[in-house]
């Protein structure tokens, strides 16, 4: 019998520590899940522990290519590792917004609006600019 082929770059062991992730996740995610899953937060889809390349993502919008961490104590001690996966998903088009566990606990509905307005950012891009640096006129 023939190995599996990699989805996306994922090695089948990036996989499975994918699904124990989603299988065991903590209690700040699984808030954060039920706000987002289903297309909840305004009909955008999202994906959880989401495996791409070397990377597992806490939560991830493809359509924006938007990448939702959600950041425990751990992660104190571990700053440069962060910023390094960071500028790596970037690297790929991805945006990453980070939150503190205790963000979504104390107030979820800020947590959700800063996404809205990340998405929105991302569907707006900014006008290109004509001579003087004003909007260019259509027509």
């Amino acid at each position: 019998m023939s190995e599996s082929k990699p989805v996306r770059g994922v090695s089948a062991e990036l996989r499975a520590a994918a699904r124990g992730l989603r299988r065991d996740g903590t209690p700040a995610e699984a808030v954060l899940w039920e706000a987002l899953r289903s297309n909840r937060l305004d009909g955008l889809k999202f994906r959880r522990q989401h495996a791409v390349g070397r990377f597992v993502q806490d939560f991830y919008c493809p359509a924006h290519k938007l990448v939702v961490e959600l950041d425990g104590g751990i992660h104190d001690q571990q700053a440069e590792r962060d910023a390094d996966r960071t500028s790596a998903l970037a690297a790929h088009g991805c945006r990453v917004l980070r939150f503190r566990n205790e963000e979504v606990f104390d107030d979820l509905p800020n947590v959700l609006n800063r996404i809205r307005a990340s998405i929105e950012s991302s569907s707006n891009p900014l006008p290109e600019l004509g001579e003087g640096g004003e909007p260019k006129r259509a027509g």
